[in-house]
């Protein structure tokens, strides 16, 4: 019995299939980020569309509201408002050193 009969009768499936495994596997990932990538394009597109277009770039802040990206004006929002997003550090952040009223 040769090498290759020996690793043929051990595999169910012959070597190539393997690969091809890898490369279809290899291929979805590229295509989620690829998905993902361009969701974050349209996103930061969002910026220069109505109604952000007429605030300056660095008043706005990027926040999650129930898992969904959203921009936020920092200078016109209250506390209140503030406390209907999802947490992070930023929004942490806004809540206890800014008084976005006082911008202005």
């Amino acid at each position: 019995m040769t090498e290759q009969n020996i690793i043929d009768y051990y595999n169910t499936f012959p070597q190539n299939i393997n690969v091809i495994e890898k490369m279809n596997e290899e291929y979805h990932q590229l295509i989620d980020e690829n998905m993902r990538l361009k969701k974050e394009v349209e996103f930061l597109k969002s910026i220069f569309e109505y109604p952000l277009r007429n605030n300056a770039i660095f008043n706005l802040v990027h926040l999650k509201k129930k898992g969904e990206d959203v921009w936020v004006v920092r200078n016109r929002m209250s506390e209140n408002e503030l406390r209907e997003f999802d947490d992070c550090e930023e929004l942490r952040y806004m809540i206890n050193n800014c008084n976005p009223r006082c911008e202005r």
